[in-house]
């Protein structure tokens, strides 16, 4: 019974580490993406904010 009870913990101990790092490894890849997703936002932010900038140094109208 003892070396059943022990093959059961260490069985279960392993299933526990491999159930632990696919999660670790799911987590990861969704922070990579969201990174990825962050990063694209802010490059188009950016880029519209220098467009309505240079539209409003542009405009003749507010030279007075």
């Amino acid at each position: 019974v003892e070396d059943e009870a022990q093959a059961l913990m260490d069985r279960t101990k392993k299933e526990g580490r491999i159930m632990i790092n696919d999660a670790n490894n799911r987590f990861n890849d969704k922070i990579d993406g969201m990174e990825g997703y962050v990063k694209r936002e802010l490059t188009n932010l950016e880029s519209e904010l220098n467009n309505k900038l240079t539209k409003a140094l542009d405009n003749p109208l507010a030279n007075r």
